[in-house]
């Protein structure tokens, strides 16, 4: 490196092949596409860990009370004074571990808005956690993995919000990748109907039978439909935008709860009432970490492809 800026012309590298050479040896190789896959699949582990771990402290605070206690849906349980110290270690494991899958391997950047906005968010999923723990009460880990899997009628409109969250974090991390946006598509597609059938108690005939009576004699329901497009829209557009970024979700969630309520049928539960159970603690919980991977990642530079790097400067 020192022959490069050697003030004597004579001591700099003659060529461009000497200036490669003296480079070479401080040159930062992209990763294969082998480690990368590694790399990523430990950061989600980790993630799904510490979500996990924090579940299991709010579960574990309210089996520690005994079997006669019964928690409100949104109660904040503390433990009894013997599990105290366990379940503290529990949550405190949890939030170091799902910091660390969130912020290792990512650019370093000064702390902004951006910056307070993902803690903020990172920290709000944890607690829904705990307390989506503490809701469910004796209910396992595998219990209620086996819930997301076959959700109940109550538990459809929190899962389409997760789902439309997890298409767009796919799609926005891409703007300019078409792959990106048609891979998203599916699962905002799911979305829109899992929200329709949560409606109408999870029945597919009734939901259809309730969405056709909704188009032909409400507006709202064809305007919440629109609606959802705009947020796509302006997710697909973010350009790393802090306020399109927070825009484009809000929009796609409140047009999936309209949907809901416009072309609601027999047996539909209020939006509030599906968001008290667990399971929307457990959505939400989802949402807010993914809304703190897009603050912290989706920034304004010179790439197009939005994927937490450090970006090349231009030559």
């Amino acid at each position: 490196m020192a022959s490069l800026i050697a003030r004597d012309p004579a001591s700099r590298p003659a060529n461009a092949t000497a200036v490669v050479s003296a480079l070479d040896p401080h040159a930062q190789r992209p990763p294969s596409w082998g480690a990368a896959l590694v790399r990523r699949s430990l950061r989600l582990t980790s993630a799904i860990g510490g979500g996990a771990m924090a579940f299991w402290s709010g579960n574990r605070a309210v089996s520690s009370r005994g079997p006669a206690f019964q928690s409100g849906e949104w109660d904040f349980v503390l433990p009894s004074r013997e599990s105290l110290a366990t379940t503290l270690v529990i949550f405190a494991a949890g939030t170091l571990l799902a910091f660390l899958a969130f912020i290792r391997g990512r650019a370093r950047r000064d702390l902004g808005v951006r910056s307070l906005l993902g803690f903020t968010f990172l920290g709000g999923s944890l607690v829904l956690a705990y307390l989506a723990g503490a809701a469910a009460g004796g209910v396992t880990l595998l219990q209620a993995a086996g819930a997301v899997l076959s959700p109940p009628p109550e538990a459809l409109f929190p899962l389409s919000l997760a789902l439309a969250a997890l298409g767009l974090s796919i799609g926005m991390r891409g703007t300019s990748s078409p792959a990106r946006w048609i891979a998203s598509a599916p699962l905002l597609m799911l979305a829109l109907v899992v929200a329709d059938l949560a409606s109408s108690a999870g029945s597919i005939s009734q939901g259809v039978d309730d969405l056709a009576r909704a188009l032909g004699h409400n507006s709202w329901t064809w305007l919440s439909i629109a609606m959802v497009f705009v947020g796509i829209a302006l997710a697909a557009t973010h350009g790393g935008r802090l306020w399109r970024i927070l825009l484009a979700p809000s929009v796609v969630f409140f047009s999936l709860g309209m949907l809901c309520w416009t072309s609601r049928g027999d047996g539909y539960r209020s939006l509030l009432d599906a968001l008290d159970a667990p399971t929307g603690a457990v959505a939400l919980a989802l949402v807010l970490a993914l809304a703190a991977r897009a603050v912290w990642d989706l920034r304004p530079h010179s790439g197009e492809d939005y994927t937490g790097a450090t970006p090349t400067p231009a030559p």
